[in-house]
């Protein structure tokens, strides 16, 4: 008996090994082909995500290298004092980003110069003998993201006039 005990646990063990070998069962094969499209579906939406967010970024570092430009074109303008007495203001467009030789997404570049009425710098016009003259300027660019947000970069400089 003991002979036939085993035996039938034998039978068992390879049924049971036969059966599984068989392959899956539908349950099975709909679990993981849900498993498998909510992580199909996860990378799809982080690599969407990360790629706006890059384009964002790009857009922003445009907008400060043609801020950065403009600042310094405007601070060369006050350096040589090719500028008018009063009413120092200017304002212009610019394309950050293009397709197919078409502007996609413009900005304004704003700038405002104004006379400075701080303290004197030390060792540089603090006596009456001193040849330089100061001046404000504020430079701004301005544009509107993807969802229409507004992004804006803003400098402020104070910028020395030489006199002749």
């Amino acid at each position: 008996m003991l002979w036939k005990l085993q035996m039938n646990q034998k039978s068992l063990r390879k049924e049971y090994i036969n059966n599984f070998a068989k392959g899956f069962t539908l349950m099975e094969l709909l679990i993981g082909s849900l498993i498998a499209s909510v992580g199909c579906l996860a990378i799809i939406y982080s690599a969407n995500y990360y790629t706006q967010r890059l384009q964002s970024i790009k857009t922003k570092e445009r907008a400060h290298e043609e801020l950065k430009g403009y600042t310094d074109s405007w601070k060369a303008r006050i350096a040589v004092n090719d500028i008018a007495e009063s009413g120092n203001t200017d304002s212009r467009q610019v394309c950050l980003t293009s397709k197919n030789n078409t502007c996609t997404q413009q900005a304004t570049l704003t700038a405002i110069v104004e006379d400075v009425t701080t303290a004197p710098i030390e060792g540089i016009n603090d006596n009456e003998d001193s040849r330089v003259d100061r001046k404000a300027l504020s430079t701004s660019i301005k544009w509107q993201s993807r969802y229409g947000a507004d992004q804006i970069i803003e400098f402020y400089v104070e910028q020395l006039v030489m006199k002749p």
